[in-house]
């Protein structure tokens, strides 16, 4: 079928068919769980580069740090780290991560 002719649904369903996440997120059995805009802007503003002479031990402490501040009720703190670990990076370090295999990154210590 041509594309014009198909349904808006599959049209935005096809670009991400067979593209998995490097991180996997355990399931949240958590009844209404979001994360606010304002956390993830946050977690933004406070990339980590990768540069030569980044100190990758001093964001993650500092990674830390930031995601200890906050508890989101039936949400193990882990599952909230895993989701915004990704917005934590910028330039070399999101290359690197974009670059991991799918699925590889399952806990925190990966």
């Amino acid at each position: 079928m041509a594309d014009h002719l198909r349904p808006m649904e599959e049209l935005l369903r096809i670009p991400i068919l067979g593209i998995e996440d490097t991180i996997v997120v355990p399931v949240v059995l958590a009844d209404k769980f979001e994360l606010k805009p304002e956390l993830i802007d946050f977690i933004s503003n406070n990339h980590f580069f990768g540069l030569d002479n980044d100190d990758h031990h001093s964001q993650i402490k500092r990674f830390y740090q930031i995601t200890r501040t906050f508890k989101i009720n039936h949400v193990p703190h882990d599952v909230v780290k895993l989701i915004l670990f990704p917005f934590s990076l910028k330039g070399a370090a999101e290359t690197w991560l974009e670059n991991e295999p799918p699925n590889s990154i399952t806990s925190l210590d990966d």
